[in-house]
């Protein structure tokens, strides 16, 4: 069946399919949750599912895309927190928790949480961390030359062309999304530089 979208006035095809394909996804995990209810699984599993970001749909430039999601245009801080933010669902049985948490994270995390909700202590050589154990969050994106690009905590948005100088970058307010001194996010960028 096939989603009816409106507002695709700038978008491909390849994003019109996207969204469809979400679409079909969602079904999909409806009908995976029915079939686990009908067989008596559902209250004995974990269920985890993530996203992905916009899977290479856009650019800084894309302003069909930008429009399609409510913006004018993107620039990189909003390119960044409108397209790189994904879902992390987690069932867990008997979990009283319902919450959404807006915490940076990566899908490095993943693995060492899904670990953690089993019982099972994250090896030393698995990057990321426990999700649902205390942490100091960040959420970093390189290029493919491992120059940093962005760093988010619950605090700071810090971004860069790329170019490994700190100096050529913008410092937000996490919270506020307003540009702020750059040598506020200083620590953070030191921090992710040194691993």
């Amino acid at each position: 069946q096939t989603l009816t979208i409106k507002g695709t006035e700038g978008l491909t095809q390849f994003q019109i399919n996207y969204i469809q394909s979400l679409a079909y996804v969602d079904k999909q995990v409806g009908l995976l949750i029915d079939k686990l209810k009908a067989a008596g699984l559902y209250d004995n599993t974990i269920l985890a599912l993530y996203g992905d970001h916009r899977a290479f749909m856009s650019n800084q430039n894309d302003t069909g895309f930008a429009k399609f999601r409510g913006l004018d245009s993107f620039d990189q801080r909003s390119f960044f927190t409108d397209g790189e933010n994904v879902p992390l669902i987690v069932h867990v049985p008997g979990s009283p928790v319902v919450a959404i948490d807006t915490t940076p994270a990566g899908h490095l995390d993943f693995a060492p949480t899904i670990l953690g909700l089993l019982g099972i202590t994250t090896p030393r050589t698995m990057l990321g961390q426990d999700l649902l154990s205390p942490r100091q969050p960040v959420a970093i994106q390189r290029n493919s030359a491992g120059s940093i690009e962005i760093v988010e905590t619950p605090d700071v948005l810090y971004t860069n062309p790329g170019d490994d100088n700190f100096a050529s970058g913008k410092c937000y307010s996490a919270t506020t999304k307003q540009q702020i001194d750059l040598q506020v996010c200083k620590v953070v960028y030191d921090q992710q530089s040194a691993l």
